[in-house]
């Protein structure tokens, strides 16, 4: 039987399928894993992080920049944005995102990181994942 557990931190809502009941889960101490046991004797990591100190009062703008369409409260319907005012839109996204990114609390989790990694990596650099090893050659 599959268990699916919810987990709120901060401001988002986590989901995650483990087989078995869970008999018990641990948060990391920076916020980003859960550590999460089952009846059925297995233990799964859970990598849950996200970036959940990006000021919420820009979050219209990062999906605008992102999406390139807007939300109309008024007629209920999603439109596009016209490429002039998407690039006036994305310009000032990414002068704030870069800013946030700057002291941001979650970098693994960091929408400018994941979507802009060159420009992310010019601010604060991280180091590279590893290379998969070379398969071995007879």
């Amino acid at each position: 039987m599959d268990m699916t557990g919810l987990w709120r931190t901060k401001t988002l809502l986590h989901i995650f399928t483990q087989k078995g009941n869970i008999n018990g889960a641990r948060f990391s101490k920076d916020g980003t894993r859960i550590l999460a046991c089952s009846d059925d004797g297995t233990a799964r990591l859970w990598d849950i992080a996200s970036d959940t100190d990006f000021p919420i009062d820009h979050i219209k703008l990062q999906v605008m920049a992102i999406t390139g369409t807007f939300y109309d409260a008024n007629t209920n319907t999603v439109n596009v944005i016209s490429p002039a005012k998407w690039r006036e839109i994305k310009e000032r996204y990414m002068e704030l995102a870069a800013q946030h990114y700057k002291s941001c609390r979650y970098p693994e989790g960091n929408v400018f990181r994941r979507l802009f990694p060159k420009e992310a990596q010019k601010i604060r650099p991280y180091p590279p994942k590893p290379d998969k090893p070379e398969p071995k050659r007879d």
